[in-house]
């Protein structure tokens, strides 16, 4: 199946059926206790074919498909408590389980953690302390190391390192660290691939844990500011990096060290990459701002 969150609700297409998408808000909003949060899906995390997490702008939803109502499935609603006043905390950007069974979601104001065995909020008071300052996480990736890696659009970079239970900010060789983040994504060579919100993207290598080098990669020429704007990294099943921007799709090429842009029919005028993601079989799927594209490589 593939999983639509947009800001009008939940979509779902059956491959196996090969029907159009269906609009699970429609259907969920019949009744008030099995309705989703909010309309805005901003992540999708599917624990397994029964239960689907939201990340919503009205909190966290759990999607469980059963027996335990008249629809075949049932919506519970999860808000962390300490944050009535703060609603910021309840618009939910990204989920990344880590090693220990619980959820990082990334939030417009800053960090929630949620155990998944509970089904319940909790708090690291180190981990939130040295966020201070940072909001809206773009991006939370989870490395081979289980070393947890946060995103803001306003603060910058971060790195959880699980072995030392420390958070330490990210900063290149050369003394400087990116003051935004908009995603993060490692490939198979150990390299780990950050994007930014206008600064283009760039290829951190590594000595172990520690950074090494760093490149900065841009798309296209500075003539154009949109493809600076980096909205989404994917790694596909055959080891390719795919990068989303505001101005379009690109892949990177290993034997050349550049990025191609890749076409894929979208409106000149409405180019906004919002997401990349692949299926079993090696497409990819790609939302825009004008639809969702597939895009086949053979």
């Amino acid at each position: 199946n593939l999983w639509v969150g947009t800001r009008s609700g939940l979509f779902l297409m059956s491959r196996q059926e090969k029907s159009q998408f269906s609009n699970l808000k429609s259907d969920i909003g019949q009744g008030e206790n099995n309705a989703l949060s909010h309309n805005t899906v901003s992540d999708i995390l599917v624990e397994n074919d029964d239960r689907i997490w939201l990340a919503t702008a009205g909190g966290l939803d759990l999607l469980t498909f059963g027996e335990t109502s008249d629809e075949g499935y049932s919506i519970r609603h999860f808000r962390d408590g300490r944050y009535q006043k703060n609603n910021d905390y309840h618009k939910i950007e990204q989920l990344c389980p880590d090693a220990r069974n619980e959820m990082w979601c990334g939030t417009k104001a800053g960090i929630l953690f949620f155990d998944l065995k509970t089904c319940s909020f909790i708090s690291h008071p180190e981990i939130e302390a040295a966020f201070e300052g940072c909001s809206f996480i773009r991006a939370i990736w989870r490395d081979s190391h289980d070393d947890m890696w946060v995103g803001f659009e306003n603060g910058g970079l971060f790195r959880y390192r699980s072995g030392e239970k420390r958070v330490e900010k990210i900063r290149f060789p050369s003394g400087e660290w990116p003051d935004n983040c908009t995603s993060i994504c490692g490939d198979r060579d150990g390299h780990i691939w950050v994007g930014t919100k206008g600064n283009s993207l760039f290829r951190m290598d590594f000595t172990g844990s520690d950074i090494t080098a760093v490149e900065q990669y841009p798309l296209s020429p500075e003539t154009n500011p949109a493809s600076a704007r980096i909205t989404y990294i994917y790694l596909d099943i055959f080891g390719n990096i795919w990068v989303g921007t505001a101005d379009g799709m690109y892949r990177y090429s290993k034997e050349r060290d550049e990025f191609d842009r890749i076409e894929l029919g979208v409106p000149a005028s409405r180019p906004y990459i919002c997401g990349i993601i692949g299926d079993d079989d090696g497409n990819l799927w790609i939302p825009t701002v004008s639809g969702i594209y597939k895009y086949s490589m053979w």
